[in-house]
């Protein structure tokens, strides 16, 4: 059926965006380059195909995060390149290092890794063979060759601890860096009372033609762009769909299995070395003189170690399926010793989850909406000419809704201001920039999706002119002048009054306390400068901060009433332990830096830079 066709399409759709290559025609690429010899390191060689892989591959992770498409030569110009090549030669610099000190990992911690990677766990965080198998499908991989690529990496894993040197800094230094991160100020916020302060001077109006050309660009209008847009797609062209309960129940009854589901057991495993040590384990089991959570103690094995995962009979093979899926045996059964890859294993049923199959009823809805997504995906493919037909003869926008029964959509953007979220991860900011009041032509944003896009309205960003703004300029100014001449009050109350005489004259009000430091402050009065001077000052100093983005201008005084060290606070303890794992990650990180630099002079990369430019030149 078709609905089983566009699946599989979405699927390889699905398994490109998640290798990251989609739009550079990888496969071609690579079979230009072959696997020709790029660098060596030691022993080890870098192929063409190997730094191709990695280089389309963080093309595309930065094109995502940018949100637009990043070019071959953009990504060159920037040393892109440079880069993965330099991730590669240190990646080869470890591996041959492991290989000189012959370092490597064992059967039982490469399946600890295995069966602890998220990627591989079901909802429940068991090990999941399914999810497992399409894990590797999808970078197209055997199990082998999956786990020899893991062995690498954790064999460079392993070499990498002895990096993690932890260093001892002198406390001096930390202790004098957290004290002054920790720093609090127990401040007083007062307002100056204006009910007294009288503000009555002549404003002329060469004084506003000042404010107005220092200040105009202020005052800029907004450039803005009003577009209408058709979003066609499987569910603008959807119609509503008349199917009768004997065709649902026809197709129900053809694709029946498809809404069952089989039998899954739930299993521990141990692994043994040798076959006696798994038959004394059984007989312990049979016997129930241990569990098989005791043995898996025994053997350094954890929960989730021992949990092999949930299986159905086909995802077994035949050997060990017929074991475990014998009727006759149910939950806490055990089954074994199995002479498997790794060694010899012993099973342990733990949950039987029994088959199921959803009836025809339940089903119906699910085979609705398929149907109504085919229908619409059918129609879609017919319109889709006749819309490129009627956008070449000049039609409208209008007209096209019109004929097809889809809405419009209309939105406008603001300056610098995001596409709607919709349109955000599309790549169509250049489309939108360069629209025209004509139709686009017909763009396809995926498999199925497509939109015809129209400039409706274009205003630029202007600078008012003087008269057309004056009122307002007239008002912005005023407030300038009335902030000035508090500030200029303020200061003349404060020399002639102390903070109490001020107070207790009603000259000043008081508001609230608060505690204040250098990093985490809400405080609506409080800019970074102001922070900056209050922990310049002393006690029963004071700052001044003026308010001007209101209806009315005031001005607030902030009076240190209290130092607060850090080392007096109940945190303190955990900056100071922060600032230590900051320290110990740089040093970790110059340690690393020294190292691969040594490494280096050990092995000698050496690199075909004349190849390296031909593979880039040849990237389309």
């Amino acid at each position: 059926m078709k609905s089983k066709i566009n699946k599989f399409f979405a699927w390889i759709i699905v398994l490109l965006l998640v290798l990251g290559l989609v739009g550079f025609g990888l496969q071609d690429v690579l079979s230009r380059w072959g696997s020709s010899k790029l660098a060596t390191v030691g022993d080890i060689e870098i192929s063409t195909k190997e730094f191709g892989q990695d280089f389309i591959r963080e093309i595309n992770f930065i094109s995502q995060n940018l949100g637009k498409n990043l070019s071959v030569q953009e990504a060159k110009s920037i040393g892109i390149h440079f880069r993965v090549l330099e991730r590669l030669i240190n990646r080869s610099l470890l591996d041959q290092l492991v290989r000189d000190l012959e370092i490597s990992i064992g059967d039982t911690f490469l399946l600890k890794r295995i069966k602890g990677n998220t990627n591989f766990q079901d909802n429940n965080g068991n090990f999941n063979r399914e999810n497992y198998n399409q894990y590797l499908n999808q970078l197209n991989l055997s199990e082998n060759e999956f786990e020899d690529i893991l062995r690498n990496e954790l064999s460079r894993e392993l070499l990498t601890q002895i990096l993690n040197i932890e260093l001892d800094h002198s406390k001096f230094s930390t202790k004098k860096i957290a004290d002054y991160i920790g720093e609090e100020r127990k401040v007083s916020f007062y307002k100056l009372n204006t009910a007294n302060q009288k503000f009555n001077f002549e404003i002329k109006d060469d004084a506003v033609r000042s404010f107005y050309d220092t200040n105009k660009e202020k005052y800029m209008s907004n450039a803005i762009k009003k577009f209408s847009v058709l979003n066609i797609n499987p569910s603008t062209v959807s119609s509503e769909l008349n199917i009768t309960k004997e065709e649902i129940n026809k197709i129900y009854n053809e694709r029946k299995k498809e809404f069952s589901s089989p039998e899954f057991r739930e299993l521990n495993r141990i692994i043994f070395p040798s076959q006696n040590l798994a038959d004394i384990a059984y007989e312990e089991l049979s016997n129930n003189k241990k569990t098989f959570a005791q043995i898996g103690q025994e053997m350094n094995l954890d929960e989730n170690a021992l949990n092999f995962g949930t299986y159905s009979k086909e995802d077994l093979d035949q050997k060990l399926s017929t074991l475990i899926f014998d009727k006759t045996k149910k939950i806490n059964t055990i089954i074994g010793p199995v002479n498997g890859e790794l060694g010899f294993e012993l099973y342990e049923i733990i949950n039987i989850l029994p088959s199921t199959t959803l009836s025809m009823n339940e089903a119906k809805n699910i085979l609705k909406e398929e149907i109504k997504f085919e229908n619409s995906l059918n129609k879609l493919a017919e319109i889709i000419p006749i819309i490129e037909d009627k956008i070449a003869s000049g039609e409208t926008l209008e007209e096209i809704s019109k004929d097809f029964f889809i809405k419009i959509e209309q939105f406008e953007k603001i300056n610098g201001e995001k596409l709607p979220k919709k349109y955000l991860n599309k790549n169509l900011e250049t489309l939108f920039n360069n629209a025209t009041f004509e139709n686009s032509d017909l763009i396809q944003l995926e498999a199925n999706s497509f939109i015809l896009i129209r400039l409706d309205e274009e205003v630029e960003s202007i600078i008012p002119e003087y008269d057309q703004i004056y009122d307002l300029l007239l008002k912005d100014y005023k407030k300038t002048q009335e902030i000035k001449f508090l500030e200029e009050n303020i200061n003349l109350l404060l020399t002639k009054y102390n903070f109490s005489e001020a107070i207790n004259l009603k000259k000043i009000d008081f508001l609230y306390d608060d505690i204040i430091n250098r990093q985490n402050n809400d405080s609506k009065f409080l800019k970074k400068s102001t922070i900056n001077d209050i922990f310049q000052n002393s006690v029963d100093d004071y700052v001044i901060e003026k308010i001007v983005d209101t209806p009315t201008p005031y001005i607030i005084l902030i009076k240190t009433l209290e130092v607060i060290p850090a080392n007096t606070q109940n945190n303190y303890q955990d900056i100071l332990n922060n600032l230590q794992n900051q320290f110990n990650e740089q040093f970790k990180n110059d340690i690393a830096v020294s190292f691969i630099a040594n490494l280096r002079t050990k092995y000698e990369p050496k690199v075909n830079f004349n190849l390296l430019e031909q593979i880039i030149d040849n990237i389309q």
